[in-house]
């Protein structure tokens, strides 16, 4: 035990002028953390992504929803909510074709698949 106690008080060996003494921000930027995996913490939030889960309509709000969907003609603002990329979206947008064929309805910015709708309403 006296051995480590008297390390202490020795000299401290000093560089030569070659080689100086590394500063002390130098010294603990030795020490710091880093990240050994580039883009693991990206990755962990990529999994934390909430989705919502797809509600099934039931025969009698289908039947609502038809006939709503049957009052719409192109031109008019409406309100919808339909369910994209794993989430619910709302948009208020005037119509700019029904595609029947394709069961689509276009948008002025967006085209929806009627079949993800589950709610909308002429404004």
């Amino acid at each position: 035990m006296d051995n480590c106690v008297d390390i202490l008080y020795l000299q401290h060996h000093e560089p030569s002028e070659k080689h100086r003494r590394m500063s002390i921000a130098n010294r603990s930027a030795q020490f710091s953390s880093f990240k050994a995996l580039e883009g693991f913490d990206a990755a962990i939030n990529l999994n934390n992504i909430t989705c919502d889960k797809k509600v099934i309509l039931e025969d009698d709000l289908k039947e609502l929803l038809d006939c709503e969907l049957s009052k719409i003609k192109v031109g008019n603002k409406i309100f919808v909510k339909y369910y994209s990329n794993n989430k619910y979206c709302e948009k208020v947008e005037f119509v700019s074709k029904i595609d029947v064929v394709h069961k689509k309805i276009i948008l002025s910015s967006d085209v929806i698949d009627i079949d993800t709708i589950i709610n909308i309403e002429i404004l």
